[in-house]
């Protein structure tokens, strides 16, 4: 009989044979940031013995994500679309804590496919292309997208959408071979459930960002935002990251300052999960804080993922790596000299 106390998030069951796991977030990759990529380039291609059995993204590894038809070949529902979604039909990219993304998911997921367009399995869909002199970005995320494609193909690669790249699509997905996570996901490991989250959506504090995740991640907003042309979506991204850094800056770019995730409703998250553990990235504060204990004594905490930026002074880029001895951070100089 299903636990009815995890019957509202989704679920990831590992394997009986995996042995450790992966988790990163907030790489932020973009094409003028090449150190970073770089280093996430040597963990990808590490050698197997120091390979964990499976990856978990847990959102914005992209800086930015516009459209799956940035990549060139893949293209974005648009109003010429004859199998874009209707109105009332359901979408892949649902907000995270959507209802459709609950218990019955892969139901509806399953029911979801034959919206989707066709794409060839051929890695040429993801080789250079005449423009890319003209258009880097572009050029970068498909070389980033074929690097995550021949690591998936010898481990196992999730994605959870976070806050810059949660219009990173089926096409794209495929195209990397990475499996989509919803928002909140429970992840059975061990013997224990673990809860899995951005983050953002626990920023509590910030309400301004709250209304604007509420905005963008409605079904209407990303099918209106999707059927622009893609040099006017690239366009209104780069305004909307400029505004961002903008916001940081007046903060003094310290994440000290920004809101963090909010104890009670990570501690209910986790409660509801039937979990003891949360692990999320977004706020750019790697830590642990213990978050009390549940209605059995059993101790509930918060871990944080680092933020990666190989730029940064001392160089940011850690893996938390979950095994039987429990959870370790990782840094990737110790993992992946140059």
């Amino acid at each position: 009989m299903p636990d009815p106390t995890v019957d509202r998030f989704a679920q990831c069951l590992a394997p009986a044979h995996w042995q450790a796991v992966d988790f990163i977030s907030d790489l932020h990759l973009h094409s003028a940031d090449p150190e970073t990529f770089a280093t996430l380039r040597r963990y990808l291609q590490a050698p197997p013995a120091e390979r964990a059995s499976a990856l978990f993204i847990l959102g914005d590894l992209f800086e930015v994500w516009v459209g799956d038809d940035a990549l060139g070949a893949c293209r974005a529902w648009g109003a010429e679309s004859e199998k874009r979604p209707q109105r009332g039909q359901f979408l892949p990219d649902l907000p995270p804590h959507s209802p459709a993304m609950g218990q019955e998911a892969g139901k509806k997921w399953t029911a979801a496919a034959a919206l989707q367009p066709a794409l060839p399995k051929s890695d040429r869909l993801l080789e250079p292309q005449p423009d890319d002199a003209q258009q880097p970005e572009r050029a970068f995320l498909r070389e980033a997208i074929a690097l995550l494609r021949a690591h998936s193909r010898h481990t196992p690669t999730f994605f959870l959408a976070g806050n810059r790249d949660f219009l990173l699509g089926p096409d794209a997905l495929t195209q990397a071979g990475m499996t989509r996570l919803s928002d909140p996901t429970v992840l059975h490991f061990l013997g224990q459930r673990w809860l899995l989250s951005h983050g953002d959506a626990m920023c509590l504090e910030d309400t301004d960002y709250q209304r604007f995740r509420q905005e963008v991640r409605s079904p209407d907003w990303q099918r209106a935002f999707l059927a622009r042309p893609l040099a006017e979506r690239e366009a209104l991204a780069g305004d909307m990251r400029a505004r961002s850094e903008a916001r940081k800056h007046a903060l003094g770019n310290d994440p000290a300052l920004w809101a963090d995730v909010d104890a009670t409703a990570a501690r209910q998250a986790l409660q509801r999960a039937g979990a003891h553990t949360l692990i999320h990235g977004h706020t750019h504060r790697p830590a642990e804080h213990a978050l009390g204990f549940d209605e059995h004594g059993q101790a509930l905490q918060r871990v944080v993922l680092s933020d990666w930026d190989a730029r940064a002074h001392p160089p940011r880029a850690e893996v938390l790596r979950l095994d039987a001895r429990g959870l370790n951070r990782l840094p990737l100089g110790t993992m992946c000299p140059a």
